[in-house]
């Protein structure tokens, strides 16, 4: 994995932890499946982030304003969702399932 950019690295890492997190999820239950479940999210999110991130970039590199205009959007979208999924994943950390939590499989 030496030749690849950082940006892939991540989301290469991030994919294998998303993985990981929901085999955990399918296999736990209660607050545990909770907390799996949004740092699963949480690692989908970062995966998606990095990866549009490095288009955005080698479009801006090449040029290539609709490259801009397509991985700009769904580099934005991404890491909009990163924000939600870490506000929500340290909550769910913090919490100890109390009833009105949000589950991250619905």
């Amino acid at each position: 994995m030496g030749g690849l950019a950082p940006l892939l690295q991540v989301a290469i890492a991030c994919a294998g932890l998303l993985v990981l997190a929901w085999l955990g999820v399918s296999f736990t239950g209660g607050a545990a499946k909770n907390r799996l479940a949004w740092l699963a999210t949480l690692c989908m999110y970062v995966g998606f982030a990095s990866f549009f991130t490095h288009l955005f970039l080698g479009s801006m590199a090449s040029g290539s304003w609709p490259g801009r205009i397509g991985f700009g959007f769904l580099m934005g979208m991404f890491c909009a969702g990163v924000l939600v999924a870490t506000v929500r994943t340290l909550g769910s950390l913090r919490s100890a399932g109390a009833a009105g939590d949000v589950d991250a499989t619905h």
